[in-house]
């Protein structure tokens, strides 16, 4: 079983995504107690990382580039932002894809796959 980070300010969207990617069969580890993103990778060492971009607590800018630190593990950020600056900017700092809210689970799930597969 692969374990996903899932770095989510929202606390419904969080959920949501949690039980979709735990029913498919993947391990979910979600940073929302009083551990930072990066100590959680650190001790779970995620096969992949979902990371919106304002995460609680942190900068996923932030979270990403120190991230990139210690591990090499796919990352695909998240926001509601379109902005066309936080995508490059996102991408720059090296995240693997990214993907504007909403956005349907299944799509999420197929970018998941594709991304583990050449991990």
């Amino acid at each position: 079983m692969e374990t996903i980070l899932v770095v989510e300010e929202n606390v419904q969207v969080r959920a949501m995504i949690q039980d979709f990617l735990s029913a498919q069969g993947y391990f979910i580890v979600a940073a929302n107690n009083g551990e930072t993103p990066l100590e959680i990778a650190e001790r779970v060492k995620p096969k992949l990382v979902l990371c919106d971009v304002t995460p609680p607590r942190s900068n996923g800018f932030q979270f990403l580039s120190a991230f990139r630190r210690i591990s090499n593990a796919p990352v695909i950020l998240t926001s509601a932002s379109t902005e066309e600056a936080d995508k490059v900017i996102g991408l720059e700092l090296g995240a693997d894809d990214f993907m504007t809210k909403p956005f349907a689970l299944r799509e999420l799930l197929a970018r998941i796959r594709s991304h583990l597969r050449r991990a």
